[in-house]
């Protein structure tokens, strides 16, 4: 049997993020996708959009919230760099740049993925990581 402890998330974590490895030694600093920071700016910028909501495809809503996962979700990364090695400073800006490419889409595929996933953000899980 679990204890409520095993499975309670971290409100903290949610909306400042947990460090998530990626590719190579890589990591991205992943807020959860249904931090209140989040769901705010998603509620302002899809006013405009509200009457046809149901009939945006994936490709437009994904343009239309692009830049809210790159500065709400997305909200840091270590160990980035350019084809020339040079490191890429983190700037929301950049994430959505980033975001934007299509050579890069499996990066913004694992950023919602793990933005979802409740383990990403149990406090326990976490402990137990560091060694608490």
């Amino acid at each position: 049997m679990a204890k409520i402890a095993q499975i309670a998330t971290d409100a903290t974590l949610e909306t400042a993020g947990t460090w998530i490895p990626y590719l190579e030694d890589i990591e991205l600093l992943v807020a959860r996708s249904d931090n209140p920071e989040f769901k705010a700016w998603l509620r302002t910028a899809l006013r405009p959009h509200r009457r046809r909501l149901a009939k945006i495809k994936e490709k437009e809503m994904r343009e239309l919230t692009l830049d809210g996962w790159a500065r709400y979700v997305l909200k840091g990364w270590k160990n980035l760099q350019d084809i020339d090695g040079t490191e890429i400073a983190y700037s929301p800006e950049k994430a959505a740049e980033l975001l934007r490419r299509s050579d890069l889409k499996d990066l913004y595929d694992f950023v919602v993925k793990n933005s979802q996933d409740q383990s990403n953000f149990i406090q326990a899980v976490l402990d137990a990581d560091l060694g608490n």
